[in-house]
């Protein structure tokens, strides 16, 4: 489903909120691709700011940063103390970066797997738990992202993905940043789990082991659907 749209919203009705959807009807027929995501995204990118308020994309590490605080097991100290270092050596990096796009509104954890496709066709972009304003960049990092870790883009996707968005992420050298940025903010929700789900303790402990022999080929699991 997804909001209707209709002006007036959202309406009060004897003194409660209440909102109108349109429900889709969605097919795995045609799977979304990466030109479908170009084109999602450059038309998000070309909305302003919503005036009401939303949260700004300054710091990307506090999820993990406080994950590591709060589940103090999850982790080997030698590696708590490889964490940490690493994502102050980060941080230190996302402060001195020079984006070459304004920021704007963007929707945080934009890649294929977060599309689907109607039974006419349209493809819609879900999950947006993350929407906020930030640099766009951290939209279009996230399908390279995808596919070194993943493998959920092919080399067709990012090359159609560029061309449908319009701009070449790849000839910005802020991207190889982006993605290491990313791999360590991603270890959060397996941080947070490790003490009671052995997958998130396994995929935790694999990760960290890749990342810190620099193994930038190495594929990762996605947790299981429950």
């Amino acid at each position: 489903m997804v909001p209707a749209d209709i002006d007036g919203q959202p309406l009060v009705i004897d003194g409660r909120v209440v909102s109108l959807w349109r429900h889709l009807s969605l097919t795995a027929g045609l799977p979304p691709t990466g030109a479908d995501l170009g084109k999602l995204l450059r038309e998000l990118h070309t909305h302003p700011v919503p005036p009401h308020p939303l949260g700004r994309f300054s710091d990307p590490f506090t999820s993990v940063s406080s994950a590591i605080e709060e589940a103090p097991d999850a982790m080997p100290d030698t590696s708590r103390s490889w964490l940490k270092g690493r994502i102050a050596w980060l941080r230190d990096r996302w402060s001195a970066m020079d984006f070459p796009r304004p920021p704007g509104l963007i929707h945080g954890d934009a890649h294929i797997g977060n599309l689907m496709r109607t039974t006419v066709g349209e493809a819609i972009l879900g999950d947006w738990d993350h929407v906020a304003v930030g640099p766009r960049e951290w939209d279009l990092m996230q399908i390279h992202f995808m596919r070194r870790r993943f493998g959920r883009a092919t080399k067709a996707d990012l090359d159609a993905f560029a061309s449908s968005y319009g701009w070449e992420i790849r000839r910005w050298p802020g991207l190889d940043t982006l993605i290491a940025i990313r791999e360590i903010t991603g270890l959060s929700p397996y941080i947070r789990t490790a003490g009671t789900k052995p997958f998130s303790r396994q995929q935790l402990a694999y990760r960290l082991k890749t990342l810190q022999t620099n193994d930038g080929t190495a594929r990762w699991e996605s947790p299981p659907q429950e």
